[in-house]
């Protein structure tokens, strides 16, 4: 009689087979006959992957996160952490409408288990998509219930990612000395925590706000800073956003040449790593650079394809 693997090895597999054929039921089937354990090991395996593919291959995270959460149903318990894992890969995907859906779910299962900080966990992500979804008062009462509770809780890391969200949002509002306080309170606590890449990713956006100040050899040094605490953290797409964000500015001072290059350099390293709305953004500047060059044909073209881009995106 041939037994199945020790259950790390079968979980391992599972999830395995799960991310490279989803439609496999032969590989379902085995998840609904394992243990308990097993299939717990099978969610949290599938959680991973689809973070790391965030990181990596955002387009190619939702449909993992699909099974992820399919995959929950044999492990009721950890429903609220594969939605969590499901609204990121969507997010991330531009489906920030989607990701709503499931972050608020995660929120009712936690809040009905009595579990707030995981509660205020999801209300911090939420921030960002409710952001991205154009619900700005929805955002700001997110990021007002998950401060009350990492405060009294003592989350120092929670409550710098929660300003690093809401320094996001006050940049998109315009609001640059707010988003200013934000980052400047969230690059605190991580230096404080010794966490390079959460630092990056402030470093990235405190750029936005510099340039949007015309301090633009402050919002070079801080990029060039994010730039590299991204690349040692192989988060390629957020290289090639900074790679971006630096082209862009040097469209900010006349010089052309050089953020031609740097955009359709970017622009490559986003169609290679997966971020659907890179490559239409990289094409809008090229568009707008080209206009002020007088290459109108070009221009044209450009702006085409960008707006043939986010028509995609919806």
């Amino acid at each position: 009689m041939t037994r199945d693997p020790a259950p790390d090895t079968a979980a391992t597999e599972i999830a395995e087979r799960l991310s490279s054929s989803p439609d496999d039921e032969s590989a379902w089937k085995r998840l609904a006959d394992a243990e308990s354990e097993t299939r717990r090991e099978v969610v949290l395996a599938l959680k991973g992957r689809v973070d790391a593919l965030v990181r990596s291959a955002p387009r190619d995270a939702p449909v993992v996160a699909d099974a992820l959460v399919r995959a929950a149903g044999f492990a009721p318990e950890l429903e609220a952490l594969a939605l969590r894992g499901r609204g990121v890969a969507t997010h991330f995907a531009g489906r920030s409408a989607e990701a709503v859906l499931d972050f608020e779910r995660a929120v009712e299962l936690y809040v009905g288990r009595g579990e707030e900080v995981e509660a205020a966990r999801v209300h911090r992500s939420m921030v960002e998509v409710y952001q991205m979804a154009g619900r700005t008062e929805d955002a700001l009462r997110c990021a007002d219930l998950a401060g009350r509770v990492f405060r009294e809780h003592g989350e120092v890391r929670l409550l710098g990612e929660l300003e690093l969200n809401l320094g996001n949002l006050y940049t998109r509002l315009d609001e640059y000395p707010r988003a200013r306080d934000c980052y400047s309170g969230a690059r605190e606590r991580f230096r404080e925590l010794g966490e390079e890449t959460m630092l990056a990713f402030t470093d990235f956006n405190l750029g936005v706000v510099e340039m949007n100040a015309n301090r633009c050899d402050e919002a070079e040094r801080v990029w060039r800073s994010a730039r590299e605490g991204l690349q040692r953290a192989e988060m390629a797409v957020h290289v090639a956003d900074c790679d971006y964000s630096l082209a862009y500015l040097e469209s900010r001072r006349g010089r052309f040449e050089a953020a031609v290059r740097g955009l359709e350099e970017a622009r490559s390293s986003y169609a290679e790593n997966g971020k659907p709305s890179g490559e239409p953004l990289c094409d809008l500047d090229l568009a707008e650079i080209h206009l002020r060059l007088d290459a109108r044909r070009d221009a044209l073209e450009l702006a085409g394809r960008a707006a043939a881009g986010f028509r995609e995106l919806d």
